[in-house]
C-alpha cells in the first residue's frame, strides 16, 4: 500500500484530512503535516522529513499532497521526495485527489500510476456551476422549444 501525506498552509491539511475521515472513514497511512503560523520552513522540513521516513519504512511508497504548487509545503516536500525514488509530490490537491487516492492505493502500489490517476481525478473534479435561465412565464408555449 501507498501512504500519504498531505500537507499545506494552516490547517488545511488537518481539514482535508478530517474531511476524507467523514466520507470514507478513517484511513491508516494518511497523515497530515500542517505548516502552521510561526513555523519556519526549516521546522517543517524536520515534520516532512521525519514522517516520510516513518512512511517509507511501514508502505511501498509515499504521495506528499501539497496545497499550493511552488509553496513552501510543495518545495519543502519536494527537496525531501528528489532523495527516494517511490516518494512523489503533488500540488494543487482538493479533496477528490484525497478521496480517489484513498480507496485506489489499496489495489495499485505503483506510486507512478496512483499520481497520474490522482492528477486527472483532481482535474475532473473542478466544475462550474451555471444557472439555466428559464423563461418568462408570460411567454407563451409556442415561443419555447420542447415536446
Amino acid at each position: 500500500m501507498i501512504g500519504i501525506i498531505i500537507t499545506g498552509h494552516g490547517e488545511f491539511s488537518l481539514g482535508l484530512r478530517s474531511s476524507a475521515k467523514m466520507i470514507v472513514g478513517k484511513q491508516i497511512g494518511l497523515e497530515a503535516v500542517p505548516f502552521l503560523e510561526g513555523e519556519s520552513s526549516s521546522e517543517l522540513q524536520k515534520k516532512l522529513t521525519s514522517k516520510i521516513a516513518e512512511m517509507r519504512d511501514e508502505y511501498e511508497g509515499v504521495i506528499v499532497l501539497a496545497d499550493l504548487t511552488g509553496g513552501t509545503p510543495y518545495k519543502e516536500s519536494a527537496v525531501i521526495a528528489n532523495e527516494y525514488s517511490n516518494v512523489k509530490v503533488i500540488g494543487g490537491t482538493n479533496l477528490s485527489m484525497v478521496l480517489e487516492l484513498s480507496m485506489l492505493r489499496m489495489m495499485e502500489n505503483d506510486a507512478d500510476k496512483l499520481t497520474h490517476q490522482t492528477l486527472t481525478s483532481g482535474k475532473d473534479a473542478i466544475q462550474l456551476f451555471e444557472c439555466v435561465k428559464i423563461e418568462d412565464s408570460n411567454s407563451s408555449a409556442e415561443d419555447s422549444e420542447g415536446i
